[in-house]
């Protein structure tokens, strides 16, 4: 059995579905950074980086940080619309080619109060990702054909910044270690 588990840009699932439809892009980009050694990083607002904290802000475009784990590192993200994705190459769902003119028109968007201006001063640069926010539009047709079989974003991608995405391949790898037991 194949496993085709190669997100949104995935080869196994034009192998299977000769007429799949590109990713579509949502008319949102985002900025996606992690911050190393975060209790170390006195301009950023301890509230914002306190273990076990999550702050979301909605009012100007959406906002996310949180800690990923015990070892200091913060995430945080930050969306904004654009009719076009960041450029890419087209084997690449993420980009390291980070655009300060972009960066600095998002950070036009909020005030200088809010937290993301702390969070990209205190970014290095090798740790900010800019990219386009794809989905993927529901397959009515299956997810597997013959022994290969589709799992995450290469069948129902969705926008990443929800989570939704990682939720959705656990359960379809449940989905499939329960299939393989009968």
């Amino acid at each position: 059995m194949v496993i085709g588990a190669d997100g949104i840009r995935s080869t196994v699932v034009k192998q299977i579905f000769t007429q799949t439809a590109s990713a579509i892009h949502s008319k949102e980009n985002i900025f996606y950074g992690i911050i190393d050694n975060i209790d170390q990083q006195t301009s950023i607002n301890p509230t914002k980086t306190a273990k076990n904290t999550l702050t979301q802000c909605f009012n100007h475009r959406e906002f996310l940080s949180y800690r990923v784990d015990n070892t200091g590192q913060l995430m945080w993200a930050a969306t904004y619309p654009s009719v076009t994705p960041p450029s890419v190459s087209d084997d690449a769902e993420w980009t390291e080619t980070n655009s300060q003119r972009d960066l600095n028109q998002l950070l036009t968007r909020f005030p200088q109060s809010h937290p993301v201006h702390q969070c990209a001063a205190g970014t290095d640069k090798q740790r900010l990702f800019h990219f386009g926010l794809y989905y993927r539009q529901y397959r009515s047709d299956g997810w597997h054909r013959n022994r290969i079989c589709l799992l995450g974003d290469s069948c129902h991608a969705t926008l990443s910044y929800v989570g939704q995405g990682a939720n959705m391949a656990i359960e379809d790898a449940t989905s499939l270690a329960m299939f393989k037991k009968i």
